[in-house]
């Protein structure tokens, strides 16, 4: 899973992108790079603990890739490269800025608007060739695949024209798959991450904030609120430090797992776990994918020779302690191919080919 970090220029991209992967990135892209692009773990305090019932001697978290795009003030979406490379990621994540910055006044709702228009243009431009190319097939008559293209097209026009973005257009899975291999940028699930300075952290009364917030809440936007400077200066601290230092902020923890966490769901996805001596393992799927597909995601063997798989909730194995005990009790079952696996499930898979 990738997921591209955009925003106005100076929102705090890199800083955040920093602050995620502790990559010490350079935000002025020397050379001929870019990007930046590293993977993130996902925070799951839930996998520590079942490593420690076996206990095993290697832990694997979920991981998603993140993209930390070079674009020069005034020129988003201009480059072909940018545009190639946004088309391919999962997910939006923009910065928005709550702090003075290279677009002067302080204007969250307007800086996401900004963004928003100009992912619309650039879905349009796709759009618009697309029909033409539709509309312009010499000695070819339209095919119904054709007919039913062209109206979906039509109505993601008009939504982008009229200001909404085709994610809001609530199309269904035969609409969302039709317009899939376009890429469409606001087809893609957009997060919304506040990054404001180390004063406003603790504020619960903020104009800027509370109105961003309202704003976001009315488009359905995942929302969070981060200090990307501090969230950056505490993945530099030593792993021994950081708790003191979250302490002296009055933190729980750092935002960045908040925001890891905020990216996984606005994505639908859910994690199982495969336990044993050897290694702890999440796996990361969609949510209502049947078990055997997501056997395959372990090895294309188990999906193919897929017989059974034996699952435990998270919480089940907790209690009980062991697989024995839970099997003792009753709590282990047998699930077929088409069983779903559900967020915190713990599986071993019969197969045979």
């Amino acid at each position: 899973m990738k997921v591209a970090i955009i925003g106005i220029p100076q929102a705090g991209k890199t800083t955040v992108f920093n602050a995620l992967t502790g990559a010490g990135a350079n935000e002025f892209f020397r050379g001929d790079s870019k990007f930046n692009l590293a993977q993130v773990k996902v925070p799951d305090q839930r996998l520590s603990l079942l490593a420690q019932i076996y206990p095993s001697r290697k832990v694997t978290p979920a991981e998603i890739e993140f993209i930390d795009l070079a674009v020069p003030k005034g020129a988003w979406f201009q480059d072909p490269e940018v545009i190639s490379n946004l088309r391919q990621v999962e997910a939006l994540l923009e910065i928005v800025p709550l702090f003075t910055h290279a677009e002067g006044e302080i204007n969250p709702v307007q800086d996401i608007q900004k963004i928003n228009d100009e992912l619309a243009l650039a879905d349009l431009v796709i759009i618009e060739r697309r029909l033409e190319a539709i509309n312009h097939q010499k000695g070819k008559k339209k095919t119904p695949q054709d007919e039913r293209e062209e109206q979906l097209l039509e109505s993601c026009r008009q939504s982008l024209e009229g200001g909404e973005s085709i994610k809001l257009m609530n199309l269904s899975d035969e609409e969302e798959k039709l317009i899939r291999g376009f890429g469409f940028l606001t087809a893609k699930p957009l997060i919304i991450a506040a990054n404001v300075g180390e004063e406003e952290l603790g504020l619960t009364d903020y104009p800027r904030l509370n109105n961003l917030k309202d704003y976001t809440q009315s488009k359905g936007y995942p929302f969070i609120v981060l200090g990307g400077k501090i969230e950056a200066e505490i993945k530099e601290l030593p792993e021994a430090e950081r708790a003191e230092f979250l302490e002296a902020l009055g933190i729980k923890e750092p935002a960045i797992n908040n925001l890891i966490r905020t990216v996984y769901n606005a994505l639908g996805l859910i994690s199982f776990f495969t336990v044993g001596e050897k290694e702890a393992r999440a796996w990361t799927i969609q949510v209502g994918t049947p078990a055997a597909k997501a056997a395959g995601k372990i090895h294309s063997d188990l999906e193919r020779g897929f017989i059974r798989a034996e699952v435990i909730s998270y919480e089940n194995m907790m209690s009980c302690g062991s697989k024995v005990a839970a099997r003792s009790k009753g709590l282990l079952r047998l699930e077929g191919k088409e069983y779903q696996f559900q967020d915190g499930d713990v599986i071993e898979v019969r197969f045979n080919v």
